[in-house]
């Protein structure tokens, strides 16, 4: 077999598993929008950095933050890192003084007039004793007085802990997705092995399905590619420019068009012996492994794909002319 039909076996288990994986996308989306997996990781990992007492005091002062932590309705997922400290900085401390709301600084003389001193004294005494009062108190000593670089200080700080803390969603978010996937991967009777072989023999759908690849590669570029991946399950039904992503969805989740052509579904014939059914079981772990990598990455992977066979092809057909 010849390079370029080796690089369309690549092609079409890509343009395999980059299906697959939208399709289980969708799916985690569906299930974290019932479970509201993501507001509750949120807030969480904000009872983490403030400590309960402290979110709680927060949602007494502020009702726009109740969201965070009313179990009656739906989560928040996302908060404003600038947003939330400036609440922060109010609810404990202004500039003449507590905030509206914070319990009164007891009686220690008159207030000192460095304003760095003051700062640190408005900590001091009106914020309770938990991790968010240590963390200021640090804050406060670069700050040098000043309430507006206090909280800009304060808002990084609140984005690189959330960033940090929200690792945590993103592996349980690969785990989900590798289950998904293998459920995927059963249900669909999609076998990597099986599509590889069948790949490997037909030229026809070998072709077909890198035809395929080429003209999906052809109609969504890494940037709306990417803008697509952002969008609710709403918003990229409506979206013109997502319509290449949803056909490759439904084409897979249907097995129409191209994907009709791979021995995939339960349609196709069962193992015959013992080692037929364990290679069939490998190439389902091999599909869920593939599709908890991510579409972006097949998405990525199928375009150099793509590009390396046009480059292998083109000098090939530049010269048929002269022949």
């Amino acid at each position: 077999m010849n390079v370029t039909a080796l690089l369309d076996v690549a092609i079409g288990l890509t343009l395999l598993y980059l299906g697959a994986a939208l399709f289980v996308t969708v799916a985690n989306e569906s299930i974290a929008g019932i479970f509201n997996t993501r507001g509750k990781m949120l807030r969480k990992n904000l009872a983490t950095l403030l400590d309960q007492s402290g979110l709680d005091r927060l949602v007494m002062t502020n009702s726009a933050l109740r969201p965070l932590v009313d179990a009656t309705s739906k989560i928040r997922s996302y908060v404003d890192p600038h947003v939330l400290a400036q609440v922060v900085i109010g609810c404990c401390l202004s500039p003449d003084g507590p905030a509206a709301g914070a319990p009164p600084a007891p009686a220690v003389g008159s207030p000192p007039a460095d304003p760095k001193l003051a700062l640190v004294a408005a900590i001091q005494n009106n914020v309770g004793t938990s991790s968010l009062k240590s963390v200021l108190w640090t804050l406060a000593q670069s700050a040098d007085g000043s309430i507006h670089k206090l909280t800009k200080e304060l808002a990084t700080w609140l984005d690189r802990s959330l960033t940090v803390l929200g690792d945590s969603y993103k592996k349980w978010l690969q785990f989900m997705s590798f289950m998904l996937g293998l459920a995927m991967a059963v249900g669909f009777n999609v076998d990597t092995i099986g599509v590889a072989q069948r790949l490997y023999a037909d030229k026809e759908v070998r072709e077909a399905v890198a035809t395929a690849a080429v003209q999906f590669t052809d109609k969504t570029s890494r940037e709306t590619f990417e803008h697509c991946q952002q969008l609710d399950a709403d918003a990229r039904k409506n979206d013109a420019a997502c319509a290449p992503i949803r056909g490759l969805v439904d084409a897979f989740a249907k097995r129409e068009d191209t994907f009709g052509k791979l021995p995939i579904g339960w349609g196709v014939p069962s193992p015959a012996s013992p080692k037929g059914w364990l290679f069939r079981i490998v190439g389902w772990l091999l599909t869920a492994l593939a599709v908890s990598i991510g579409a972006p990455f097949w998405f990525d992977l199928l375009n150099r794909f793509v590009n390396v066979r046009s480059g292998i092809r083109r000098p090939a057909a530049q010269s048929e002319p002269a022949a």
